[in-house]
């Protein structure tokens, strides 16, 4: 069991629903300029329960990236 859901005293699950969601902000490609900022978020839950009963959780990430 990992050890945030020992600490929550959840029941594990084998299957989750994960969804992704990400947003990039770059120039246009016509300015060739390789560099771009994104936002994420990477969500997990049991779907409202069509898929297990665990509860949702987020996780945020920010970064730059450099196309090549």
């Amino acid at each position: 069991r990992p050890p945030l859901e020992q600490r929550t005293h959840q029941d594990p699950t084998n299957l989750l629903l994960f969804l992704p969601i990400e947003l990039t902000f770059a120039p246009p490609r016509r300015y060739d300029i390789p560099w771009e900022t994104f936002f994420r978020v990477h969500h997990r839950s049991g779907a409202f329960g069509l898929v297990s009963n665990a509860r949702g959780s987020d996780f945020i990430a920010t970064g730059i990236r450099y196309r090549f």
